[in-house]
């Protein structure tokens, strides 16, 4: 069980720099184009941002395509050692050249690295064993949200530390994968004699279809199209992908307009809230979502089911993200002074309620669903819809925010121009909970 510890919290570094790497600026953006870009038009500013992360997910559908190829020419470890290598370089390039344009060409190749949404769940799934595995998602979920929630308020301390250099930044960001990479050859190979394949290095997990492969009856690892039908044809996966993709991409578009939406100042459509101040809401989400993280494991599916989880967590997002607009003009009638707090409650019930916190019961229950040959491929495939989608729905949402907000064509329809991207995230996650409730999908 501490091996199994020790390697899990290493694994958990890994997936706390790459998402780190990510939220760090998320309450900067408008100050970083301003100051070390030289853009200020806040329209401008939201579609950048959006472009920013729109890249990164493109970049991992090209991801959810290579390293499923890759894993037939290297073991699961072998490709997450190597892309943590590229990160690495993609970082040290972002230190040295301070253009925007670079920086977003480079995100692109930076999400192309990312496979800890396809090999990474497959690598955790072999080396856990099967009481320890929904833990084991719950654990790395448990560091993704410290990066989440964490990172933007350390991120405006360390902008402020480099003197608001976004270079200098990322320079430190180098440095965190350095460390990364080090303990990941220490953990995964200096300490372990090489093994002959990925199972022997967790002889205690074997299933059958291992055992078969050490006596010479391997089988090769299930193919992009093959992993399609497969998909396909299992309702149950199919019904999970579809909620996870569903989620998780209006989980990603809400996250960028909302902090454009409560920084933006009181008279230009926005909640006049600082940087410093939401980051501290954000921050201190974290401890209760961390707690039902962890706690998760032993009450679903024991004392709640999957279903039960699912639908509170979704059903409160969705109230929550259509409310958020409408409290302005509630504040505006009632007094902002008084009762501005209430943008604080609900953006922290938001936060409490990301689609994040089922993450690991999703992840546990697809890779359960799903023969050894195929998961790699099944969470490649399901990494790139998703990220096909939220780059889809990015591109719309955040362009439709900015001009629905600062035109003055749309201006005219106040309030119904600031409810109108807010309103398409909440109806889009009601058909999320549609889906998982029709025809009782076996969860």
């Amino acid at each position: 069980m501490l091996a199994t510890f020790i390697r899990i919290l290493t694994y958990s570094y890994n997936i706390f720099i790459n998402t780190f790497r990510t939220y760090w600026p998320l309450m900067l953006w408008p100050q970083i184009f301003k100051e070390c870009f030289g853009v200020s038009d806040l329209t401008r500013q939201a579609v950048f941002a959006s472009y920013y992360y729109i890249l990164y997910y493109y970049g991992n559908i090209a991801s959810s395509i290579f390293w499923p190829y890759m894993v037939h020419y290297m073991s699961v470890r072998g490709c997450i050692l190597l892309a943590l290598i590229g990160q690495f370089s993609i970082a040290v390039l972002y230190s040295l050249v301070p253009n925007l344009y670079f920086v977003l060409a480079l995100r692109f190749v930076s999400g192309m690295l990312k496979n800890s949404n396809h090999v990474g769940k497959d690598f955790i799934y072999g080396f856990c064993e099967d009481r320890y595995r929904q833990h084991g998602y719950a654990f790395t979920s448990v560091f993704t949200f410290a990066a989440v929630f964490i990172g933007p308020v350390v991120g405006i301390y360390m902008f402020e530390y480099t003197q608001h250099s976004f270079q200098r930044c990322f320079f430190f960001i180098a440095c965190m994968y350095a460390v990364s990479i080090v303990l990941f050859i220490v953990v995964f190979y200096i300490t372990y004699v090489p093994p002959l394949n990925e199972s022997t290095l967790y002889p205690s997990v074997m299933d059958d279809e291992e055992k078969q492969k050490l006596m010479g009856k391997r089988k090769k690892k299930m193919g992009f199209f093959e992993a399609v039908r497969y998909i396909w044809q299992n309702a149950r996966l199919r019904g999970l992908t579809t909620l996870f993709i569903i989620s998780k991409a209006v989980n990603k578009s809400y996250t960028i307009i909302s902090v454009f939406f409560i920084e933006a100042p009181y008279e230009k459509e926005g909640m006049g809230i600082s940087p410093m101040t939401l980051a501290y809401i954000n921050m201190f989400s974290f401890i209760p979502v961390m707690a039902v993280l962890l706690i998760s494991p032993w009450v679903v599916p024991r004392y709640l089911s999957y279903r039960t989880y699912l639908n509170i967590i979704l059903s409160v997002y969705a109230v929550g993200v259509a409310l958020m607009p409408m409290l302005k003009q509630f504040i505006g009638v009632v007094g902002y002074a008084k009762f501005y707090w209430l943008v604080f409650v609900v953006q922290g019930v938001i936060y409490l309620v990301n689609p994040k916190t089922y993450t690991p019961s999703v992840s546990y229950l697809i890779n359960k669903a799903t023969s050894k040959r195929g998961r790699t491929a099944v969470n490649s495939i399901t990494s790139m819809i998703f990220t096909t989608f939220t780059a889809v729905l990015m591109s719309i949402i955040a362009p439709l925010y900015s001009y629905s907000v600062h035109n003055e064509e749309w201006i005219k329809y106040r309030p119904f121009n600031l409810y109108l991207t807010f309103f398409i995230l909440s109806g889009l996650m009601f058909v999320g909970i549609v889906l998982l409730n029709k025809n009782k999908m076996n969860i």
